[in-house]
């Protein structure tokens, strides 16, 4: 652990350039073009199960360890150290992050690009690519990297609910690609659409509560998170009332009765 630590200590700069987000995303986008170019050519998609159950298990399990580890650092190990005010209103990098915090906070950070994957399987797969799916990959490892750039220190906070929540997600993932189904799966969009209104109001006043003296960077930064977390609570709505709602079921209902004639 503290040869990790210490290493992405060393390569803090390289880690936090706008160069890779400006790399990575060229590079998914191309990809999905690829592929879906690819796929259109083939009658049956590819048996990728194995290796799906494989990639959500593992961030099933990075996302625990993402949400405990920041949790530990921060409230046991920091907390006591220099106050829950600090802890939360502190602009200063070094006040607030010991390096196992930064660790964390960078690691969750990096795991976004390896996330990307996601596409790549439901693309193999021949399922259907949402908006919501390619704009939220896009969007979060960017906003990610502008959070720790700017020393918006608040940023441990959303490591740890998107840690728990995504610990969830991928377990989700991990069950279908086996096969199995859970019955909380409707919460768990609750639960993903409470977490942004969070990150909403939560925010918003974090500069007011903490008398900090704004700036043209802070007033991007929560302006930009302001945008980026409506957008997803937006389109995670419009994707609950289409796929949860009694007219939604109904016309799922119609749908399998429709193949079943066919």
């Amino acid at each position: 652990m503290d040869a990790l630590v210490s290493l992405v200590e060393q390569h803090n700069d390289m880690l936090l350039s706008y160069s890779i987000p400006a790399v990575a995303i060229t590079v998914y986008l191309s990809t999905i073009v690829v592929l879906k170019l690819w796929m259109s050519t083939r009658e049956k998609p590819f048996k990728v199960q194995s290796i799906s159950a494989a990639h959500n298990f593992f961030l099933c399990v990075l996302s625990l360890a993402m949400a405990v580890g920041t949790s530990y650092e921060a409230f046991v190990v920091r907390a006591p150290q220099i106050g829950l005010g600090e802890l939360f209103c502190s602009t200063d990098r070094e006040e607030v992050f010991n390096n196992r915090l930064w660790f964390w906070c960078v690691v969750f950070y990096i795991s976004k690009y390896y996330e990307f994957f996601d596409t790549v399987i439901l693309l193999l797969r021949k399922r259907p690519l949402l908006v919501l799916h390619v704009w939220h990959h896009c969007s979060v490892s960017v906003l990610s990297l502008v959070f720790l750039r700017a020393n918006m220190t608040w940023f441990f906070t959303g490591v740890i609910i998107n840690g728990a929540i995504h610990t969830f997600t991928y377990y989700f993932y991990f069950q279908s690609s086996l096969g199995n189904t859970v019955w909380w799966k409707k919460y768990l969009t609750q639960a993903q659409m409470v977490q942004f209104l969070w990150g909403i109001a939560s925010w918003l006043p974090w500069p007011v509560l903490c008398q900090h003296n704004r700036t043209t960077e802070t007033d991007y930064v929560v302006g930009a998170n302001f945008l980026i977390l409506a957008s997803f609570f937006a389109l995670f709505l419009n994707f609950f009332n289409h796929t949860y709602t009694p007219k939604a079921g109904a016309a799922g209902a119609r749908d399998r009765k429709q193949k079943k004639v066919e």
